[in-house]
């Protein structure tokens, strides 16, 4: 047999990653970093291997949207916000609107921001995410800080009682007390009626989001 020496792609490392970074910035394929569980330490590291921000930018733009999808049913509105904002900077940067150094920094602020749910329900004062799920849902519709705080603890203090039924999420008549509930504290804190009926079906999905132990 001839021998013959195993090849080495070492002498041609800068530009293959030249064309890792070029397909990776136009979406042609996806960089993997941002599908693995890497803690944020850990993937600030790997990011910088990257050579070109357009490629950390694509890398980034996928760990967010990982997170959101992760997060999104237990607290909606708070993950559709960072969506929106995500969605935006994407555009800015697909149109030239913005340079891929300044849609890095603001990618940069938006993952922080997303890994600080617990931070914003403390400073508002809520115990649980359920609570601070609940208030992004109330003050979209009425935009009051104060009644949507006080509002969504109410909730959580009359139905936490009636998780601690086994199977609670099956009980028709547990969920039927609970829509009562919430009602009649919505309808006290001058709630419009008309849409009453959705928020109350709206939080009793997001009790068995938080509050059912599978």
């Amino acid at each position: 047999l001839l021998n013959i020496d195993k090849f080495s792609t070492a002498a041609y490392s800068n530009k293959i990653q030249q064309m890792l970074d070029k397909f990776v910035s136009t979406g042609k394929i996806n960089i993997p970093i941002d599908r693995l569980d890497f803690d944020d330490e850990r993937f600030g590291i790997e990011l910088k291997k990257l050579t070109t921000k357009r490629a950390q930018n694509a890398a980034a733009g996928g760990r967010l949207g990982r997170t959101i999808s992760l997060h999104r049913p237990d607290n909606p509105v708070f993950y559709d916000s960072i969506e929106e904002q995500l969605n935006e900077l994407l555009r800015l940067e697909a149109t030239k609107q913005l340079d891929a150094e300044s849609v890095f920094r603001k990618l940069t602020d938006l993952l922080d921001e997303s890994q600080k749910e617990g931070q914003r329900r403390s400073e508002l004062g809520f115990e649980n995410g359920f609570e601070f799920a609940i208030y992004g849902e109330l003050k979209n519709i009425i935009n009051d800080k104060k009644i949507s705080i006080d509002t969504s603890i109410a909730i959580f203090k009359k139905i936490s009682p009636l998780t601690d039924y086994v199977d609670w999420t099956k009980n028709i008549n547990v969920k039927k007390n609970m829509e009562q509930f919430i009602y009649e504290i919505l309808t006290e804190n001058n709630f419009p009626e008309d849409k009453i009926d959705k928020l109350s079906m709206d939080i009793i999905d997001l009790a068995v989001r938080n509050l059912y132990e599978r």
